[in-house]
């Protein structure tokens, strides 16, 4: 009995990431509004009772992603932070490196979509995550004052704002061109900011 719950459990779990990666993938060529509920569920041939069973409407599909993103995110922190064997340099290189995967090239646009188009949804989207980036970040460069390996005249909370926002920003909410890569954000966004506070003994 306790093998079967297990697997209904992981039946629903599964067919409900499936739901999510296809609708991505969906909302990043076509954008939001061009996607409907029916198109994601012809394309996994899926029925749309199966679809409606897991998600009420678009909007709540869309909002649980992005909760599901925040929630990676907040683990993949967590992770890094443990991590005994990387310096705070790569920890925090590391937490950004894995939000540009889960905001891949053309999100910014879907979500600016959103923010024109749909203003009531946009207002309830949880597109930040619960402030534990920030919080890491902030001890991170807290412990990389302490070892010397950043500037001590620099506002640990300042920085950990600026890399947070700065993340957020681009990543999310900039308008820029389609072949622009997260790579190329990033490096962009570590260069400015990282440039100013690498001791360089």
């Amino acid at each position: 009995m306790y093998n079967v719950i297990n697997q209904d459990v992981s039946t629903i779990v599964g067919t409900r990431e499936k739901i999510l990666k296809r609708a991505e993938e969906l909302f990043l060529e076509y954008g939001y509004s061009k996607t409907r509920m029916e198109e994601i569920a012809r394309t996994l041939r899926m029925s749309r009772k199966t679809l409606y069973k897991h998600f009420e409407n678009k909007a709540h599909l869309f909002s649980e992603m992005i909760r599901d993103k925040n929630g990676r995110i907040v683990q993949k922190v967590e992770e890094t932070f443990r991590d005994e064997t990387s310096d705070v340099l790569e920890k925090i290189r590391t937490i950004g490196e894995f939000k540009a995967r889960e905001f891949p090239p053309g999100f910014s646009r879907v979500y600016s979509e959103i923010n024109l188009r749909e203003p009531e949804l946009f207002r309830t989207i949880p597109f930040s995550g619960s402030g534990k980036i920030y919080e890491r970040i902030l001890e991170l460069f807290s412990e990389g004052i302490e070892k010397g390996r950043f500037r001590s005249d620099i506002d640990p909370r300042i920085f950990a704002s600026l890399l947070d926002r700065s993340l957020e920003a681009v990543l999310v909410s900039a308008e820029l061109p389609r072949e622009t890569s997260n790579e190329t954000v990033l490096r962009t966004i570590y260069g400015i900011l990282f440039y100013g506070i690498m001791n360089r003994s």
